[in-house]
Formats: structure tokens, C-alpha cells, sequence
């Protein structure tokens, strides 16, 4: 590592062992720095995600308010937040609104860092990034994976034009305005947000997600029949595939898919 290593903040709700889209783009991203000569400290919530509480196998005090782990490199600074479970608005309200008051006290104690990165959603990590920023007079960087509220009341979580909508957008307005930049997974989240408005011509770049190459790789031969991979039909045979024409969806299967 270099003598003055960049020392990168972020902040996101959800990681590892927590599974899903913001857990993984938050540890992918964290070990990518690290192995670039980063110094990156993640601020984060005791796993619970979806289905509310603390894993024992991973939380082994209930009790502790924070705990700092080391995971691959990466300081890992956990905040407690009250997290009854996912399925339901207030729920889930819950367990934003715990966590924004938690880790944006947990963060008054962090060393001053070089940037400090939010991912959102939800909304209230990206209002703690902003707070820490001005706290610590770091740059602030907004990492967008989804738009709120757009999405939000796609899916039928708030009617359009209701006190949730525009609150949901007020607050992003907000932070639109105050990042230093703004990142976004896709070229058209970011045409959108320029064609509102909400951001200046030179605010927004594109992180788009991919695949770990080491493990999602192509064979070598790709004419080559996959049955006269040693390797492919050990992994038939234990799935119990092994005589079985396999069609797969590699992808989200949720509310947004409307299936």
C-alpha cells in the first residue's frame, strides 16, 4: 500500500454476508480499492437484511451497538439500526430511518477520509453521506443505483404526487444538488437525470454493473461439446442435471420483473 494511501469512506446499508444487489456492488467495489492501494473504511449495518433481526451467526452480540470488523482488506464499521424485517413500507421505514441516526453518529468518530461515497437507495444513506461530508469537509459522492422515487412509485409503493412521492423527491433533489458527483449504474439513468435537470452536464459517470471474470468465465473452447468437460459434468451430476437440456434466467427475479 502506499505511504499516503486515498482513504475512501462509503457508506451503504447493506453488506456482505447480507446477499442482494447493493451488498455485492458496496464489497466488490470496497475490495477492488483496496487492491488499487486504497485505503477503504465501509459503514454499514449488522447484517438483517431481508428478513429482520441480526444473524447470530454473524451478529454473536445482540447487544453491541457497533462492531469493526476486517474483511478482505476492508474496515468494516457496522452500526446497529432496528430492522423488523423487509416485507412491509413501515417496516422497512424503520430500518432507514434507524440506521441514518446511528451511522451518522457512528461517523462523527471516523477519521477524516479523502471522499466519502453514499450508495443509494434508500435515500437516507446518501443524507448521511452528505452530513459526514460536511461534518468532515470531504467531497461527496452520490452513488445512484436505482432513481427514487421514480422507482418507488413504479412498483406501487407511493401514489404519484402523494406527501411519501414528493418528499422521496425532495430529498433526492437535495442531493443531486449538493454531490460533488454523481455516479449511476447506466448511460440512460444518467441521460434522464440530465434531461430533468437535476444535474449539471459534467456531474454524472457511469459504474456499470458486471461479473467476476475469476469466477464467470467462458470455456476455453466455446464449439467444444460440455459433456467432454470433466469439470462441467461434475457440476451436472451434482446439481442432478446431468441428462437434462438446462435453460437459465441469470438475473432479478422480483416485484420490478412483474412476474
Amino acid at each position: 500500500m502506499p505511504d499516503n494511501p486515498i482513504h475512501i469512506l462509503y457508506i451503504s446499508q447493506y453488506f456482505p454476508p447480507e446477499f442482494g444487489a447493493g451488498a455485492a456492488r458496496a464489497y466488490e467495489h470496497a475490495k477492488r480499492w483496496v487492491e488499487a492501494g486504497s485505503r477503504v473504511t465501509v459503514l454499514t449495518g449488522f447484517p438483517s437484511y431481508p428478513t429482520g433481526g441480526s444473524r447470530p451467526a454473524a451478529s454473536p452480540s445482540r447487544a453491541a451497538l457497533t462492531r469493526r470488523e476486517l474483511v478482505d482488506g476492508i474496515s468494516v464499521i457496522r452500526s446497529r439500526a432496528i430492522s423488523p424485517g423487509a416485507r412491509r413500507s413501515r417496516d422497512r421505514l424503520l430500518a432507514y430511518s434507524s440506521f441514518a441516526l446511528s451511522a451518522s453518529l457512528r461517523g462523527i468518530a471516523l477519521p477524516r477520509p479523502n471522499v466519502i461515497i453514499a450508495s443509494s437507495p434508500p435515500l437516507t444513506v446518501g443524507m448521511i453521506g452528505w452530513w459526514l461530508s460536511r461534518l468532515k469537509r470531504a467531497p461527496f459522492v452520490l452513488d445512484v443505483r436505482d432513481l427514487w422515487p421514480q422507482s418507488v412509485t413504479d412498483l406501487g409503493g407511493a401514489a404519484p404526487g402523494s406527501i411519501p412521492d414528493r418528499s422521496l423527491a425532495a430529498m433526492a433533489d437535495f442531493l443531486y444538488r449538493r454531490a460533488a458527483r454523481v455516479a449511476v449504474t447506466s448511460p440512460a439513468t444518467a441521460q434522464t437525470l440530465l434531461d430533468r435537470g437535476k444535474l449539471a452536464p459534467n456531474a454524472a459517470f457511469t459504474i456499470p454493473n458486471g461479473v467476476e471474470t475469476a469466477t464467470f468465465a467462458p470455456a476455453a473452447d466455446p464449439s467444444a461439446d460440455p459433456d467432454s468437460d470433466p469439470a462441467a459434468q461434475r457440476t451436472r451430476q451434482s446439481l442432478g442435471l446431468a441428462d437434462k437440456f438446462v435453460i437459465s434466467f441469470i438475473g432479478t427475479i422480483g416485484m420490478a420483473q412483474d412476474l
